[in-house]
């Protein structure tokens, strides 16, 4: 198994609001070449966040030490995971994004859908198991049970009502996946290794780029700075802030929201550039198997070409951009009738006269001047506090939850204007006249709601 580590979570996502990955599992081999495997058990926020963090710097420390090593797992679910962990607490995002753009995660379930045929029901990797000889120490029959158990007791909120029993057999069996993982690795590489020596070239895939440009890592200093300074002593588990505690905690997580976004904009792009014509076939962002038909408007240099294309499952609006197989820019959606099954294209003048076989949507909206803005706005909390008069009035009441004070001040700037006309000419404002709109007037404006999502929030201080 070398230095690589082979990873596997057990997460439930119906826990709280958002989920608990309350197992994280993994084996790797030790200085002595000892296989050795960790059960990181979470059962609240605080552990999740924790586990989280230990195995990222797990993994940054032994990648020190070497640095050609990789973490294997089966199916796209720990990375995605990890993503939301990342996101969810703020925390790991330089690392976390070092180790995709290394490509040092590696999903063995998308290697072997792709790399060979077995005559097997599905590809879980249980079905997989007889293929290189794997038997597990706890019955799947046992692991159901005990999984089963262990999820309704942490959805209940009754965590403590795990009993011993039930969590050694769900560490036993996260810990058969884990070593099956590397198990299935190792013969993966029988198989590339005798594909090779009978004179078959297999390429290994070559060293990715994993610097970030200069001016996102500034950008990153500058924010974790920032959230360090906001959340200092504010309590992971939110029913445990104060109205101001949970104020700055959503600022601080939203700083860098934008950024967070951006992230899965673009790794949703290279995942779809990386796909050949015939996958992209199987995505809603994708559509294969184009067939020019005929040029139906635009100039010379940037003509709009209608295609045509078979039946599949897509999605597609007008004015997204384009990209072809590969990820390079190909043009725009003009008109799209999945129905009928044509799409029509305002080409570049670089494509006018390309005709792919495949394309897929990649639309990106630059947001720097609303980053920017919420930055100001945390780099004040930071220095002056959430409360209080001062800048960024507005944005800090939205955080606090309080009522709008935009009635109340036009309220008083019309009173103003009043007392400067003539007696003859003054009347109330429309806002503060009994003689309009009764039942509004009657309403009580509603409280905001407790609930403040951070791409709401981002839209409204932006």
């Amino acid at each position: 198994m070398g230095p690589d580590i082979f990873f596997d979570l057990e997460g439930d996502p119906f826990v709280g609001d958002g989920g608990l990955e309350y197992l994280f599992g993994y084996a790797f081999k030790d200085a002595e070449g000892v296989l050795t495997y960790v059960a990181d058990w979470c059962l609240t926020p605080a552990d999740e966040k924790a586990a989280f963090e230990r195995f990222v710097d797990f993994v940054i420390e032994r990648r020190a030490h070497h640095p050609g090593m990789h973490i294997y797992h089966y199916a796209a679910y720990e990375v995605g995971a990890l993503k939301r962990l990342m996101g969810r607490y703020a925390t790991r995002e330089e690392e976390i994004d070092t180790l995709l753009r290394g490509q040092v995660l590696v999903d063995l379930y998308a290697v072997v859908r792709h790399a060979i045929r077995a005559s097997v029901e599905s590809y879980s990797i249980k079905k997989l198991e007889p293929l290189y000889e794997f038997a597990r120490a706890v019955s799947l029959s046992d692991a159901n049970y005990s999984l089963s158990r262990v999820q309704a007791r942490l959805e209940l909120g009754d965590a403590g009502g795990i009993n011993a029993d039930d969590r050694a057999v769900v560490t036993g069996y996260n810990q058969d996946d884990c070593v099956s993982t590397g198990r299935l690795r190792d013969w993966l590489e029988g198989l590339w290794t005798g594909a090779v020596a009978s004179g078959v070239e297999i390429a290994r895939p070559g060293l990715p780029e994993e610097e970030a440009p200069p001016d996102i890592t500034a950008w990153q200093a500058r924010i974790d700075a920032v959230v360090t300074k906001l959340t200092d002593g504010i309590p992971v588990d939110a029913a445990e802030r104060s109205v101001e505690q949970q104020a700055v905690y959503v600022l601080a997580n939203v700083l860098d929201w934008h950024r967070r976004e951006e992230k899965a904009i673009w790794w949703e792009y290279f995942r779809l550039a990386a796909l050949s014509a015939d996958e992209l076939e199987d995505e809603r962002a994708g559509i294969a198997g184009l067939e020019f038909v005929d040029t139906v408007g635009g100039t010379a240099k940037a003509p709009i070409h209608r295609y045509r294309f078979p039946q599949q499952d897509a999605e597609f609006r007008g004015g997204g951009d384009l990209r072809s197989v590969g990820g390079e820019r190909f043009g725009k959606v003009e008109a799209v009738d999945l129905e009928h099954r044509y799409i029509d294209v305002k080409k570049r003048g670089d494509t006018a006269g390309f005709h792919p076989e495949a394309i897929f949507a990649h639309t990106y909206i630059d947001t720097a001047v609303l980053a920017e803005s919420l930055v100001h706005i945390g780099e004040y909390v930071a220095d002056h506090g959430i409360g209080g008069p001062g800048a960024y009035k507005a944005a800090r009441d939205l955080l606090l939850l309080r009522r709008p004070m935009q009635a109340a001040r036009r309220c008083a700037s019309q009173a103003r204007a009043r007392s400067m006309r003539p007696a003859a000419s003054s009347r109330p404002c429309r806002a503060c006249s009994p003689s309009r709109d009764r039942l509004a007037r009657a309403r009580p404006i509603p409280a905001p709601t407790r609930s403040l999502r951070s791409s709401g929030l981002a839209f409204a201080l932006g």
